[in-house]
């Protein structure tokens, strides 16, 4: 594994502080008309409603709670983003 830059540390670090789970909705950057989505950190993934299954509870639980939302972005390796995250201060 290559080394991680800290804009991709600090992405991660931005998810892991929502318990590693967001609508891809809020994963954005600008406003009105010129809204982009934002880079998905390294050991996550954006996750689609009908595959959340092959994934851990606490994605489920996220869909289960928010029944309008149709894909996440979501930490799919939570054991080495926290290796990556453990010393590293953000």
């Amino acid at each position: 594994m290559r080394k991680l830059t800290k804009p991709q540390i600090r992405s991660l670090a931005d998810l892991a502080r929502f318990n590693g789970v967001v609508m891809s909705s809020y994963w954005t950057t600008g406003s009105g008309r010129h809204t982009r989505s934002r880079t998905i950190p390294p050991f996550s993934g954006r996750i689609e409603k009908l595959s959340a299954y092959k994934y851990p509870a606490r994605i489920r639980d996220y869909f289960r709670r928010n029944p309008r939302v149709r894909a996440v972005v979501a930490i799919t390796n939570m054991r080495a983003a926290n290796k990556v995250l453990k010393g590293v201060s953000v």
